[in-house]
């Protein structure tokens, strides 16, 4: 459900971007970077909306360390990959907004390994008495 979500708001700010950019008032330079963006975190949204869900699966089966742990992975990738590719030629500083796909990729496949992996299913000592 909240891929398919996902998928259709994407595609309608795929198809729409130019409209969007000018109902906000922007052109030029400007424009052009906010056009870049939104494909960026259109894109970015249909990775997340993949593994996020399986945080509430994690939570409500007494793993909630995992979504910590997958949340500081992601951002660490995100914060070497801006930092290795910020003067690259191919990324410069769109490396910024791209770089959600690689730290939240590197989530997406702690989060799909975790789960497939079964380890979700495992009985968690309860503290309770």
């Amino acid at each position: 459900m909240s891929l398919m979500l996902t998928l259709f708001i994407s595609v309608l700010v795929w198809t729409f971007e130019e409209e969007i950019v000018a109902i906000c008032g922007l052109g030029g330079e400007a424009g052009g970077y906010c056009l870049r963006h939104l494909s960026a975190v259109a894109l970015i949204n249909i990775v997340l909306s993949v593994y996020i869900p399986l945080f509430g699966v994690f939570q409500g089966t007494g793993h909630s360390g995992v979504p910590a742990i997958v949340a500081i992975g992601a951002l660490g990738m995100r914060v070497l990959v801006t930092y290795l590719f910020r003067y690259s030629a191919f990324l410069g500083s769109s490396v910024i907004w791209w770089n959600g796909i690689f730290g939240f990729g590197t989530g997406f496949l702690i989060s799909w390994s975790y789960y497939l992996a079964g380890h979700w299913m495992q009985q968690k000592p309860s503290n309770r008495k």
